[in-house]
């Protein structure tokens, strides 16, 4: 979707670790502002976070930097930095900061979903609580430096509607057009 000229460029980016809604609040503000979703696949095979990181997301960087599309993206930069501290990953934080401080020029709003610790002791499905914990503190870390419009969002009480409007309500109040 282009804008038109009376516009800014909105790119709104869901970070959080598994099962914290990225996708299902992105898919439904998707609706709402009729944005796109980009998402990328992670091949196994090949996948290498540090190679993405530095050409993968540099592209698409450039992409948005010429098109001036609207676009939602289910996980970006940041997640490179949390991921990578994490896992013990090499990593490039000035080019992470880079990228961020480019993305601030694109009027971009970056929101960390996260659920309450207890959340995940109830999901049978999830092994190690003290992994989500962590990613949303090195989130955390990396998004106090950032240059970007950052919303915290408690996901806990799954209510879909209210936490969209609080999104949507959190852009309008910081949209400078």
């Amino acid at each position: 979707m282009q804008n038109n000229k009376k516009n800014k460029q909105t790119i709104i980016i869901f970070e959080g670790h598994d099962k914290s809604g990225k996708t299902t609040i992105s898919n439904e503000l998707s609706k709402k502002l009729d944005f796109p979703i980009f998402k990328q696949k992670r091949n196994k095979k090949w996948w290498d976070p540090y190679i993405v990181s530095k050409y993968a997301d540099e592209l698409l960087l450039q992409f948005l930097e010429q098109t001036q599309y609207n676009i939602i993206l289910d996980r970006c930069y940041p997640s490179q930095y949390a991921y990578s501290i994490l896992y013990n990953r090499e990593y490039d934080e000035k080019l992470l900061f880079n990228y961020d401080y480019r993305y601030s020029k694109l009027n971009t709003y970056i929101i960390l979903c996260y659920k309450n610790k207890h959340e995940y002791e109830k999901d049978d499905d999830i092994k190690d609580v003290s992994k989500y914990t962590e990613i949303t503190k090195q989130l955390r870390l990396f998004l106090k430096k950032s240059k970007c419009h950052v919303l915290l969002l408690n996901t806990s009480d799954q209510q879909l509607n209210k936490q969209v409007s609080s999104i949507l309500s959190f852009i309008h109040e910081n949209r400078h057009i």
